[in-house]
């Protein structure tokens, strides 16, 4: 008998799609599908990203099916779970508060987001748990908004509210 993972909340959000995805190693496809659900999930489709309310507000059974069925299917090298620990390791704290550029860049780099002191865009990033950075994917940054210097107050934010989520999500 083959097991059946959990791909559906009780809000009505189904996972199959994501869970097909990464069960199959497709890993930008299957970062591509998490960013279409957590928009559809915080009900911002249309508006493209994500605010600091939306994340702190995101339903913890939908972070938990995502956060678990990345952290299964790359053997525990993706996450946010994952990513939550490196960025505490880094220096944030689990407050939701931003923890400032240093930081900022500290998780970045750890994460395999920036190279050299440069941000790397979406489309150059590593989509493989081989050749990837621990934590490098699900890359949630990518739905903060990012507009030019603001960046890093825009990715610390992001992070800090989700690492705060991911907290208050595990009570």
């Amino acid at each position: 008998m083959q097991e059946t993972p959990i791909v559906s909340s009780s809000s009505g959000f189904d996972y199959t799609q994501l869970n097909r995805l990464l069960k199959s190693g497709q890993w930008k496809a299957a970062d591509q599908e998490t960013a279409k659900m957590m928009l559809a999930v915080a009900r911002q489709t249309q508006r493209g990203y994500l605010y600091e309310d939306d994340i702190k507000n995101f339903p913890c059974e939908d972070l938990r099916i995502i956060d678990g069925l990345w952290v299964k299917h790359s053997n525990g090298h993706f996450g946010f779970s994952v990513q939550k620990q490196i960025y505490i390791n880094c220096g944030g704290k689990p407050d939701g508060r931003y923890p400032g550029d240093t930081i900022v860049y500290r998780f970045a780099d750890e994460v395999g987001w920036r190279v050299g002191g440069s941000w790397r865009q979406w489309k150059d990033y590593t989509f493989s748990p081989r050749a990837a950075k621990e934590g490098h994917l699900p890359a949630l940054g990518r739905l903060g908004g990012w507009v030019g210097s603001s960046q890093n107050y825009i990715l610390g934010q992001t992070y800090s509210s989700l690492v705060h989520r991911l907290v208050t999500c595990s009570k």
